[in-house]
């Protein structure tokens, strides 16, 4: 059967459109997102019909999405899912060659990459603050997530933080090393400062305040500003918290890995560290501090408000590539 041309354009807005009502509104955006770039790639390359797709052009959009767009493996394993996504409909309705899909790989990560460079992507951590806006607005988890994406907080200062802590009038946060009831900080006095924080973030906050957070003591008599029913929200549960929102199915209804969305044990709230796309704490805030550099924030205000010496910010923190360095560099030549 001789396969129908069409262009790409159109196909998408097919699939879009029949997919529509299979998929929560935040998957519908991520996909259109995803396609959106994919239909770019293919007119850059002229690339005019879906008969005209091959493995050879599946190959170069991975490509092309890391040279013009700067995004790490786990957002490139993204993109893949939705294409494949894509092709496996055209097959369906005659639009590419059978088995297309298949031959779109999804990246693999080398152990160097996954013990170095484990972090989160830019795009991806917006995308997951979207998906709570929309679905979790104000929840515990959103709070969490979001202020350590802003403020590059550890998961312990964000722990440790009390009612009293949070100033929303003039919108910061103070940390303060408190041993003695329970929350110290990693280095101590020097860790306590107050941080600026946005009005949106600042919205998120109060709001989870006034309707969401257990009004509850610690065992010390303090409020916290997260809580749980007993007190203070332990380590392990805004970890949990964490591990669960990076989920790519959580926040964009697609697996990187190929996976039976149903079947997955990660989709198990209890089991979501086993998701190999998922991260922890940890990565999330060497994001924050790396898009903190890239936003062109001098090293020493980096350093102080992540509350980490410049040796140590440059040696396990700073994953800018030598091109986003240099790119960063020459912003300040004017001011020579």
């Amino acid at each position: 059967m001789s396969r129908s041309r069409e262009d790409p354009q159109n196909a998408v807005e097919l699939f879009l459109e029949e997919r529509r009502p299979e998929v929560s509104e935040h998957t519908q955006y991520n996909n259109k997102g995803h396609l959106t770039r994919f239909v770019s790639f293919l007119s850059e390359e002229g690339i005019e019909s879906t008969t005209e797709l091959d493995a050879f052009a599946l190959r170069q959009f991975k490509t092309w999405l890391r040279n013009n767009h700067s995004v790490n493996e786990v957002t490139v394993g993204n993109y893949v899912s939705t294409v494949r996504a894509f092709l496996r409909w055209a097959e369906k309705v005659d639009l590419t060659e059978e088995g297309l899909y298949e031959k779109m790989d999804y990246p693999r990560l080398t152990k160097e990459q996954q013990t170095r460079d484990v972090s989160i992507d830019p795009d991806e951590a917006e995308a997951i603050l979207s998906y709570c806006k929309k679905f979790e607005y104000g929840t515990i988890r959103h709070v969490a997530f979001h202020l350590m994406w802003h403020t590059a907080f550890r998961l312990g200062t964000i722990r440790a933080l009390d009612l009293s802590d949070w100033h929303s009038d003039e919108r910061f946060l103070e940390t303060h090393h408190r041993p003695e009831t329970g929350t110290p900080l990693k280095n101590k006095r020097a860790a306590e400062r107050q941080i600026n924080i946005s009005e949106e973030l600042d919205n998120v906050i109060d709001d989870y305040i006034q309707y969401k957070r257990e009004s509850v003591e610690d065992e010390y008599g303090r409020k916290p500003l997260l809580t749980t029913g007993n007190g203070r929200a332990y380590d392990s549960l805004l970890r949990k918290h964490i591990y669960a929102l990076t989920r790519p199915c959580k926040h964009s209804g697609h697996c990187p890995h190929d996976r039976d969305i149903n079947e997955c044990l990660a989709t198990n709230y209890n089991k979501a560290s086993k998701c190999p796309s998922s991260v922890s704490p940890h990565p999330v805030r060497r994001a924050s501090i790396t898009r903190h550099l890239n936003s062109n924030w001098p090293q020493e205000l980096v350093s102080e408000k992540a509350n980490v010496t410049s040796d140590t910010l440059e040696a396990h923190y700073d994953i800018r590539s030598k091109e986003e360095k240099r790119k960063n560099r020459r912003k300040h030549l004017e001011k020579l």
